[in-house]
C-alpha cells in the first residue's frame, strides 16, 4: 500500500511541477506590455519554486514512511529525481527569462536561481536523501540478533 501511495504521489507531483513550470515559461511569450509579462513570470516562477519544495517535502515524508514500514530505500531516489528535474526546469525557464529581459531592455533585477546556487541546493538535498535512510536504519533498524547455531547445547559440560 505504501508503494502505491508513493508512486501515485510522485507521478502527481511530477505532473504538477511540469504544469507549473510550463505555465511560468508561457508568460514569456505574452504579447502584452513586457513589464506586465515580467511581473507575471516572476510570480509564477516563485510559485514554481515553492511548489518544488512542497512536492519534495511531501515525497520525502512518504519516503521516510516507506522506509520505516517496508524497509525500501528507492523512494528517496525518486523524490530526489522529481526535485532535481523540477529544479532544472525552473533554471532553464530562468535563463529564458534573462534573455526576455535583455531583448526588451528591462532591468535584470530578478533571476530566481543561478547555476552555482542550484548546484549547491542539489548537493545538499542529495546528501539529505543519502544520509536519511542510513540514519533511519540505525535508529529504527532491528537489533542484531545473536546468530542461531544448529549445534545442540551441551548443558552437562562444566566451564
Amino acid at each position: 500500500m505504501t508503494k502505491k501511495l508513493f508512486v501515485s504521489s510522485a507521478v502527481v507531483s511530477a505532473l504538477i511541477m511540469l504544469a507549473v513550470v510550463a505555465y511560468a515559461y508561457s508568460w514569456l511569450s505574452s504579447i502584452g506590455d513586457p513589464r506586465i509579462t515580467s511581473a507575471g513570470y516572476e510570480f509564477q516562477s516563485s510559485l514554481a519554486w515553492t511548489a518544488n519544495w512542497a512536492a519534495f517535502s511531501i515525497l520525502f515524508v512518504l519516503a521516510v514512511v516507506a522506509k520505516l514500514r517496508e524497509g525500501i530505500r528507492w523512494p528517496f531516489g525518486v523524490a530526489f529525481a522529481v526535485f532535481a528535474a523540477s529544479l532544472i526546469g525552473i533554471q532553464l525557464s530562468d535563463i529564458a527569462y534573462g534573455e526576455f529581459l535583455a531583448a526588451n531592455s528591462l532591468e535584470t533585477k530578478y533571476v530566481l536561481l543561478n547555476w552555482f546556487f542550484s548546484g549547491l541546493i542539489v548537493v545538499v538535498v542529495l546528501f539529505l536523501v543519502i544520509i536519511t535512510p542510513m540514519l533511519l536504519a540505525g535508529l529504527f533498524g532491528k537489533k542484531a540478533a545473536k546468530p542461531e547455531s544448529n549445534e545442540p547445547i551441551d548443558e552437562t559440560s562444566e566451564s
